[in-house]
């Protein structure tokens, strides 16, 4: 699959990694299709291109069947595009149920307790105005309050 979305990726290649992502039975394959997407795709600011990217990880995580694998998603996507981030590394902490960045994972649909962020505090070195910062980021990307979780229609 790495393959496929080489340098230069084209429209084809992108809306099969997107099926695969949403679509595929397999966990690792939704995992690796969007880690691919989300590493390269050029996520403008603009509000049409956030628009998008919201709809694709709610999507994403949506459509994933246990409450570990949309923890796993939400955090393959901030373990991935959000690299150059100062809190990058809590960012990939917040779904992880140990604050540790690996699994086992939180539900990405349910709300993360303020517990939870005081510990990705601690084990990313953080205090409490970074926190508060990571997560109107965090919630800015995935179009939910985290704190709240994602409300179904």
């Amino acid at each position: 699959m790495t393959a496929l979305f080489s340098l230069a990726p084209d429209d084809a290649t992108r809306q099969l990694l997107s099926e695969r992502a949403v679509e595929d039975d397999d966990n690792g394959v939704r995992v690796k299709a969007l880690e691919l997407l989300a590493g390269h795709e050029p996520w403008a600011d603009h509000e049409e291109t956030l628009a998008a990217r919201q709809r694709f990880i709610e999507e994403c995580i949506r459509n994933a069947v246990e409450p570990e694998e949309r923890g796993a998603v939400a955090c393959a996507w901030f373990g991935t595009v959000a690299s150059s981030d100062p809190l990058s590394d809590a960012k990939k902490r917040v779904f992880s149920c140990d604050a540790d960045r690996v699994g086992p994972y939180l539900d990405a649909r349910e709300p993360v307790s303020n517990e939870h962020l005081a510990k990705v505090a601690k084990n990313a070195s953080l205090s409490e105005d970074q926190i508060d910062e990571m997560v109107e980021q965090m919630n800015a990307t995935l179009g939910w309050d985290i704190r709240q979780g994602l409300a179904e229609s």
